[in-house]
């Protein structure tokens, strides 16, 4: 928020505010001069606000404007869906913030501004009174029933998890609760002494640990509907109720089928409300649940302040939806599909007109219209005015400011930006126009300029007030984007997730094996947990969790089974060593390749340029920091001698583009060529688009080549880019082409490069040599994405978010028409777009006509890559035109298209796609501030494969934003590592799994490079002690799994204390057993650093082996045990052995660290860097 702007609003003074049980009315305001009336009356009510809009784009819109106007929060209550009252269309966001909203508006003393839309408060609530009672506050040393709180979180709806990291889940660990109540931002640790609250803090869901002490929390309800013990058998009742009167109705076999469908429709509600399990399936039978209507008005513990931002459309909208819905209703109803108390579930617009009665209402109207529901409203008078479309044409705006001084106005310019600011004030010297540069609020009539981050602005006459964003003048956007923060979902290089039982792995030195699990044994009197590994036979394998680094899970071929390995047979070896043969062959040609391109000479291109300063600042939208880096990452790059090979990662929508499109224009402003390589003609005239409206007016001259040009076209491009009369050229393959030879490539963009195949991308390589190129990537080939992360690649990623980009929602479910309908109809109704995707060219006029006849007021097109060249591209560009509601096609739509209209989808038979190409496709979809919706259906009764089910199931849970790598590497383990790596190596990846085969080419890379690469040291421990982490202490066998490796993988005893600060923040005090296991992980860390490669115990002695390439000075060593009792040397197998005499048998941690302190001395003679 703004200071500035907000004091900006108070010289907008409305000259009639609404009292409690009046509406007041004024007419004519546009949308973002309403948004500035609106903060002015806002800023002068001291209690809550509800503003009520017709759309969820509106909204979202309005709360963008509102937020730097206004010092209070401002939240969405956005609607919950039901499709064809069977699917609940709701994200977990927005499920999330309606149960915070109701939370926080129930509080005493709440102050915020709530924008909701009619369809938000038409869903019945529960009554207040209901939800306070099963709200529960705790407060420090307070006594509680802890098994009473558990039961009662999994009643209110929480659902119990290993760990907490959404809101609405819990979780216990002995004596202390994690609790994630959606009233909060963070979830809250509660740790308990027996009975009492001993302390509650909050904590990070990211990386578990405690931020903030606090004294009283309350644990409200994490849903809006949820199964109260008490009332499960009253509402089971009264369903049955209803279904008995249902089915009586029906008759003969039409009627017969109905009742079928009622039965099974009414199984899993049943099972809901016996188990006491608050499913979503519940939601849809709220008019059975809650006796009267309740709706967010009714939460407030002070009468909000009410705005009705645009009446007539509120209305209209009101009414159209009961109309649809009715003729829905009735039709579900006779299929047996839904009840008819189900009705009841949702108001009417009847129950909307006494909703604000008693509400101070103001109301904003563009036209005047007489109210069609609330017909009690008074008009009143208020002059402004929309400023108009500059479009950087100086010229208009000179004689608008002109005119504005002659009448007296105030004139406030406000910049975001010095770079605007600059250019303005520079515009305003050139033409003698006084001005005034100050953070002062305007008082007598003048030009001042301000700096305020407002989009928009206009004229208020009453005030003689001009407001005026230079952003919009300069650059003719007033689009903005709020900065995001990284996801941290989209953790872009954990490719290894928790192992599960059943999972193939790989150990380095016994081979591929299946992990059956983790056992705790007891062997003679010391107890320790093992991982079970099967191998051929009988075989099998207990590794000592300790030994933990030497597993990884197998990735190989998409549904073959590996071959697993026998023990002591040395098969495992031959092979390992014959991979690592063919490896090191590759990683020479590679490092040959890379190192001709760094020896290759480049073009250094020159610092920004004024020019290019200017063209940034066009850019209508605020980067996110991700982009400025991959943007400062870029031009590093070009401005070296050796030529640039980046690769840009980033989620579908990132605004990868941006990036692209700023490189090209530094290339431009050195007199470079610039070729655009992408890998479809359809996306191809997409950012030649794109490219023309930034470059053209900068004098830039660009085209695009693909397969839709003539000839006597392609001709003349060919010769204009031999004479260097283009600048930018867009094209598909078509410019791999052996004709097309350009003047001064300075630039090589590839969008998307897994779309080409090997033939071209041979042709981009011979491109690559000496230019320049930049490439980008959604979702990257692995082999692209882990020569990013060997090295061999310079790689930037662009993880952050475009502001009110919701996760797209995801649902698997059969092709039915009910659900295809409403799915189609709700986004025709908000004036959208829908792909539907099948990939049978042969079948797409079949399914048309199906659709037709569902949806006989939709416009339909087919589109696929058998239609004549200029048939697709004039379907393509008609449906992007918005002359077509729906494109029925093949995956033509895959790749880079970005069309923001188009916000549902619906992917038929969809288990035959790889998940990659559903991740692309479904990422064409929520470009724009709606929240897009994704239906992937498959036949109904078709028993789906596993991996198919793996597949769809993964894209359900992979919906957070940025979540490409994840599903980059998680597409690589359901289909194998397949070609990826060339023919040649394809072998050799099933042979040994894909992660050990990148470790050991990356290893063959670093060699081959001239670096040191040392033997991975491990140290083998056995000891007689008893550590580990108990069940007690960790209960679940996932998380408990995952610390081990944590521990594991520790490389120092900073990171050691952190683990262990952790733990005790998260699971409690320590027991016997892990402070046994943290002295020795400690023990482990110590012999790493002096090479040792074993410590084993043989009664009372402790034997310590050392590598063979450690480095010892034996001088040093006799000075050693000379200077310490009880130490003795020896040699084994050639190996130097030093062994320790020990006082006791069962080692204790206390006596672990005085042996710690006596090897400490060996710091002298064992150096390992």
């Amino acid at each position: 928020m703004s200071t500035q702007s907000v004091t900006l609003t108070n010289l907008i003074c409305l000259p009639q505010l609404p009292t409690y049980g009046e509406k007041i009315t004024y007419s004519g305001l546009e949308d973002e001069v309403r948004a500035l009336v609106m903060a002015a009356a806002i800023n002068r009510q001291a209690g809550p606000v509800l503003i009520l809009c017709a759309s969820e784009k509106r909204a979202k819109s309005l709360r963008d404007l509102l937020e730097p106007l206004t010092q209070r929060p401002v939240e969405l209550f956005l609607p919950m869906e039901a499709i064809a009252f069977e699917v609940l269309a709701q994200s977990r966001e927005v499920a999330n913030a309606r149960v915070r909203i109701l939370s926080q508006v129930s509080q005493k003393g709440y102050d915020g501004i709530i924008i909701a839309t009619p369809d938000a408060l038409k869903a019945r609530l529960m009554s207040c009174a209901d939800w306070m009672a099963h709200s529960t506050a705790l407060a420090v040393n307070a006594d509680i029933d802890l098994k009473a709180l558990m039961a009662s979180l999994v009643e209110k709806g929480y659902r119990h998890q290993p760990v907490v990291e959404q809101s609405g889940e819990f979780s216990l660990r002995g004596g202390i609760l994690d609790v994630f109540s959606p009233l909060y931002e963070e979830p809250i640790r509660i740790e308990f002494f027996d009975t009492e609250i001993d302390s509650m803090r909050f904590f990070d869901p990211r990386d578990q640990r405690s931020v903030k002490s606090v004294e009283e929390v309350v644990l409200t309800p994490a849903r809006e509907v949820f199964v109260d013990s008490n009332l499960a058998a009253r509402w089971t009742e009264r369903i049955k109720e209803a279904e008995k009167d249902l089915v009586q109705q029906f008759n003969g076999k039409t009627e017969k089928q109905a009742a079928q469908n009622l039965r099974a429709r009414l199984a899993p509600v049943y099972a809901a409300l016996k188990s006491a399990n608050a499913d979503e399936e519940l939601d849809l039978f709220r008019g059975y649940f809650f006796d009267k209507i309740t709706t967010l008005l009714d939460y407030y513990q002070e009468r909000p302040f009410v705005i009705f931002d645009e009446l007539n459309r509120i209305e209209d909208d009101i009414l159209a939806s009961d109309e649809e819905r009715h003729l829905q209703f009735t039709d579900l109803l006779t299929q047996g599909i839904v009840l008819p108390g189900q009705w009841d579930s949702y108001l009417t617009a009847e129950d909307f007109k006494p909703l604000f009665a008693n509400q101070a209402v103001l109301a904003f109207q563009v036209l005047k219209r007489v109210p069609k529901i609330w017909t009690d409203i008074h008009y009143s008078l208020y002059r402004t005015e929309s400023l108009p479309h500059y479009f950087n044409q100086l010229n208009l705006l000179e004689s608008e400011l002109l005119r504005w001084r002659d009448l007296g106005m105030r004139i406030l310019a406000l910049y975001d930006d010095q770079a605007i600011r600059e250019k303005f004030r520079i515009f305003l010297q050139d033409h003698d126009l006084p001005f005034v540069d100050t953070l002062d609020l305007a008082e007598r009539p003048g030009l001042y300029l301000q700096p305020s981050p407002l989009a928009v602005g206009g004229i208020f006459w009453e005030e003689r007030l001009v407001v005026l964003p230079l952003r919009q003048a300069l650059t003719g956007s007033k689009k903005q984007r709020r900065r995001r923060r990284s996801q941290d979902e989209a953790d872009r290089y954990d490719s290894a997730e928790e192992l599960s039982v059943g999972d193939y792995v790989v150990h380095d030195q016994h081979g591929i094996g299946q992990f059956l699990g983790m056992k705790h044994q007891k062997i003679g009197d010391v107890e320790k947990d093992y991982l079970i590994v099967k191998y051929a036979g009988t075989d099998k394998l207990y590794i000592p969790v300790s030994q933990f680094d030497l597993l990884q899970r197998y990735i190989g071929h998409e549904g073959q089974k590996p071959k697993l390995n026998r023990l002591s047979t040395g098969d495992w070896q031959r092979t390992k060593k014959r991979v690592t043969q063919s490896v090191q062959d590759m990683a020479d040609r590679l490092i040959r390749l890379y190192a001709k391109r760094e020896q290759e000479p480049g073009h250094a291109f020159p610092p920004d340029s004024d020019l290019q300063r200017d063209f940034e600042a066009d850019f209508p939208y605020v980067e996110t920091d991700d982009q400025l880096k991959a943007i400062a990452d870029v031009k590093a790059d070009m401005m070296r001698t050796r030529p640039m090979d980046r690769l840009i990662c980033g989620d579908v929508g990132y605004g990868k583009t941006e990036v692209a499109v700023r490189a090209a224009f530094k290339a431009f402003c050195d007199a470079k060529q610039v070729a655009v390589l992408v890998p479809t003609t359809v996306l191809a005239q997409q950012h030649y688009q794109t490219f023309s409206e930034r470059f053209t007016p900068y004098g830039a001259k660009v085209a695009v080549l693909s397969r839709f040009n003539t000839a006597k076209e392609t001709a003349g491009i060919l010769a204009d880019l031999r004479d260097h009369k283009i600048d930018v050229v867009i094209g598909t393959h078509k410019l791999l082409g052996k004709s097309v030879k350009f003047n001064d490539l300075g630039l090589l963009v590839v969008d998307e490069e897994q779309r080409f195949g090997v033939t071209h991308k041979e042709r981009i390589k011979a491109l690559k040599t000496d230019v320049d190129v930049l490439t980008l990537s959604a979702t990257p080939i692995p082999r692209t994405l882990q020569l990013s992360l060997v090295g061999l690649r310079d790689m930037s990623v662009i993880e952050t978010p475009p502001a009110d980009r919701y996760p797209i929602q995801t649902y698997i479910v059969e092709f039915n028409d009910a659900i295809l309908t409403q799915a189609i109809r709700r986004e025709l109704d908000r004036g959208g777009q829908i792909y539907i995707i099948h990939n049978r060219v042969s079948e797409l006029n079949e399914l048309a006509a199906h659709i037709q006849t569902l949806v006989p007021e939709a416009r339909l097109a087919i589109a696929h890559g058998r239609s004549t060249d200029r048939r697709l591209e004039e379907t393509m560009m008609a449906f992007v035109n918005q002359e077509y509601d729906i494109l029925i096609c093949t995956t033509i739509v895959e790749t880079g298209l970005d069309i923001p209209n188009v916000n549902t989808l619906i992917v038929h038979h969809a288990d035959r796609f790889g998940l990659s190409q559903l991740y692309q496709l479904r990422g064409r979809v929520g470009r724009s501030k709606r929240i897009a919706y994704a239906y992937l259906t498959y036949e109904r009764n078709k028993m789906l494969t596993d991996i198919a089910e793996k597949r769809l199931n993964t894209l359900k849970e992979y919906t957070a934003l940025g979540s490409g790598y994840r599903i980059a590497m998680k597409d690589l383990e359901l289909r194998g590592a397949g070609n990826i790596l060339g023919a040649e190596q394809h072998g050799h990846v099933a042979d040994v799994g894909f992660a050990l085969y990148m470790q050991l080419l990356d290893e063959a890379i670093r060699k081959q490079s001239g670096q040191v690469v040392k033997e991975k040291h491990t140290v083998e421990l056995d000891v007689h002690m008893n550590a580990f982490l108990s069940k007690t202490y960790i209960p679940d066998d996932a998380v408990r799994l995952g610390m081990y490796k944590r521990l594991e993988q520790a490389e120092s005893e900073e990171e050691l204390a952190a683990l262990a600060d952790e733990l005790q923040d998260r699971f409690g005090l320590f027991d016997e057993p892990l402070v046994n296991l943290l002295a020795l992980v400690s023990l482990k860390l110590l012999a790493m650093e002096l090479g040792i490669r074993s410590i084993k115990q043989r009664h009372n002695q402790l034997e310590l082996m050392f590598y063979p390439d450690t480095p010892i000075s034996m001088p040093a060593l006799m000075a050693y045990v000379q200077a310490y009792k009880n130490i003795t040397i020896g040699n084994q197998s050639g190996e130097l052995a030093v062994k320790l005499t020990l006082l006791k048998e069962r080692l204790t941690a206390t006596y672990v660290d005085s042996i710690k302190e006596r090897l400490k001395g060996m710091q002298k003679i064992a150096v390992v860097d």
